[in-house]
């Protein structure tokens, strides 16, 4: 019996193992010895999903970190009508669901903000984005609910 492969399946196991050691060593710390290691896969299914380390570091933000961030913040405030409600029930949930050790390593998107910004403006470029839309989200749900009476208006 042979094992059929499954790229999807593949590439999401890198991704989610490259995140693990981004997350805990930086990007710049992230070794490919220790991501191959963790995954179990040959260095050839590595490089036939992302063709450098770079790009992988790329989907990594985009397909894992945004995405999450995305389920986790932007969507869910949309559906408050008192967005202050929302923004703490937000915090309340990821209070719970994050474990001790998620929180000791910090916030993957800011600690790749802090690390990579500077010196790749791949990086920088795609985060600043997501943090303007993040932003966008957040004063749209404020100014919803200053218009609901929710919030008072800036004097």
């Amino acid at each position: 019996m042979t094992n059929k492969r499954n790229p999807h399946t593949t590439r999401l196991k890198i991704m989610t193992a490259a995140f693990e050691e981004i997350h805990k060593h930086g990007f710049q710390g992230m070794r490919v010895d220790r991501l191959l290691d963790k995954t179990g896969l040959k260095k050839g299914a590595l490089y036939h999903h992302f063709a450098s380390k770079q790009e992988l570091g790329y989907a990594v933000f985009e397909e894992l970190i945004q995405q999450r961030i995305t389920e986790l913040w932007i969507n869910p405030l949309k559906d408050f009508k008192d967005p202050l409600e929302g923004i703490y029930t937000i915090c309340q949930q990821l209070e719970k669901s994050w474990d001790e050790e998620f929180f000791k390593l910090g916030c993957p998107l800011n600690n790749l903000a802090q690390e990579m910004s500077p010196i790749d403006e791949g990086f920088r470029t795609r985060i600043d984005n997501f943090f303007q839309r993040w932003k966008a989200t957040i004063a749209e749900a404020l100014k919803k609910g200053q218009q609901q009476g929710i919030i008072d208006l800036a004097v």
